[in-house]
């Protein structure tokens, strides 16, 4: 076979694809009508098919079971949802199937379906109402929300969202945002009708403009990250939603995953909470309930006695947890100098929300002098001495030798740079030991 002839074999298979694929969208629209003819046979009311639906979901709602599904020659995991969803497109001119003969649009529209653009609204009450009938309270959708941690705060699993064809990730609290925007006049689309609305109503949600409950909002975050395995109660000031689950070991995708967004700067919610709990700041007071189920989750609202020391200990932790060697730790260093002697970057400090620019070296040396009985600093308790000493760093004095200094000496002088920034150390050892001598 010559070049020339294998080139003609191929547009020849390219003209049959062609055809195949032509008759194959011509027959699609009629076999997809065909089955929902059969499905009605059977029982089943087909104008509630939404795009999300298999065969067997869609029975599902007229009481039609899989078995019965099967008896009638259908695949029960038949993505119908979708393919009515092509044909809708196909409808309107779009996607590849071919467009509806009027005669197909009369026999869709007989069936209670209208190849018009689907009603998001409805779409979104009917997905609420299969929510309900598996028993999640869908009146509790915050704007931060998926299907999945919608379900969650009824204790329903992912594996029953999927069992009414919904998808988990779907994020339902921008829809229903969405929404609320149109009704109000703030967004462009079509309003819900009286109907829609009172049907919203009755599952406990209202599109009226209300109070925000910025409280609440802050512990369903809290509910949410607790489902994710995260130690809520380790929260601090600084901490941004991310840093907070990086103490618990959970990644930024799993907080993505629930629709929370890692650069929320939660520990700065906390403390205003604390500031109205006391009567301080112009923010709504917590009621007693949301004091309590913050108490439950390990939060106090109360005011507490700052200990420094444990703060230290604190940072020193979540700087290890980076890789950060903290035995390194001495008197001079800021937290970005001690981070660069372990080839951490100075992003990743800012990742976990501390201050690069802190001179955390100083602190060590309060908290050493205090340890010994000098200058005003608290004293650490035996854990934090204990805690500190685990980490390769010692609160007892050392005894420098005349080597050390001697070094010290040698490397200042032939190191121009070290010499001018070791300078004040290096007296500051030479004073000590001569201190040392004379008492002797």
């Amino acid at each position: 076979i010559t070049p020339f002839e294998i080139e003609g074999i191929l547009k020849d298979f390219v003209e049959i694809e062609e055809k195949v694929e032509k008759i194959e969208n011509e027959t699609s629209v009629e076999r997809f009508i065909n089955k929902l003819n059969q499905l009605e046979g059977k029982g089943v009311d087909v104008s509630k098919i939404v795009r999300s639906d298999t065969i067997e979901t869609l029975a599902k709602r007229s009481g039609i079971s899989r078995k019965e599904v099967e008896n009638i020659g259908l695949n029960p995991e038949e993505k119908i949802g979708k393919k009515l969803s092509n044909i809708k497109q196909a409808y309107r001119g779009k996607g590849s199937y071919m467009k509806l003969t009027e005669e197909q649009v009369k026999e869709l529209e007989k069936l209670g379906i209208s190849p018009e653009k689907q009603d998001t609204i409805q779409e979104f009450i009917e997905e609420l109402n299969k929510l309900e009938g598996i028993g999640v309270d869908v009146s509790k959708i915050v704007l931060s929300d998926t299907i999945e941690t919608l379900a969650k705060k009824s204790e329903i699993s992912k594996e029953k969202i999927e069992e009414i064809g919904l998808i988990s990730k779907e994020k339902i609290g921008n829809k229903l945002i969405n929404i609320r925007s149109v009704y109000r006049g703030k967004a462009q689309g079509k309003k819900p009708t009286e109907e829609q609305v009172e049907e919203l109503i009755e599952l406990g949600i209202s599109l009226e403009k209300q109070e925000r409950d910025t409280i609440q909002g802050f512990i369903d975050t809290l509910n949410q990250l607790e489902g994710i395995r995260v130690k809520v109660e380790k929260i601090k000031w600084k901490d941004t939603i991310e840093t907070l689950a990086q103490k618990s070991g959970v990644s930024i995708e799993q907080i993505e995953e629930i629709g929370l967004n890692p650069k929320e700067k939660i520990g700065i919610k906390l403390e205003n909470i604390k500031s109205a709990h006391r009567g301080k700041g112009r923010g709504k007071r917590p009621t007693e309930e949301q004091v309590e189920e913050l108490t439950k989750m390990g939060i106090n609202l109360e005011k507490q006695a700052r200990d420094s020391n444990q703060e230290f200990i604190d940072k020193l932790k979540v700087l290890k947890g980076i890789g950060v060697d903290v035995s390194k730790l001495n008197r001079r260093y800021t937290i970005e100098e001690l981070v660069q002697k372990s080839g951490v970057s100075i992003e990743q400090i800012e990742k976990i929300g501390l201050n690069s620019e802190e001179k955390i070296g100083i602190k060590l040396s309060t908290i050493r002098q205090a340890y010994r009985g000098k200058g005003c600093g608290k004293r650490p308790t035996e854990e934090q001495v204990k805690e500190i000493t685990e980490m390769g760093i010692t609160l007892e004095p050392t005894k420098i030798t005349k080597k050390e200094i001697a070094q010290a000496s040698i490397e200042s002088l032939t190191n121009i740079e070290m010499a001018d920034r070791e300078d004040a150390a290096l007296k500051e050892l030479i004073q000590k030991e001569k201190t040392t001598n004379k008492a002797k």
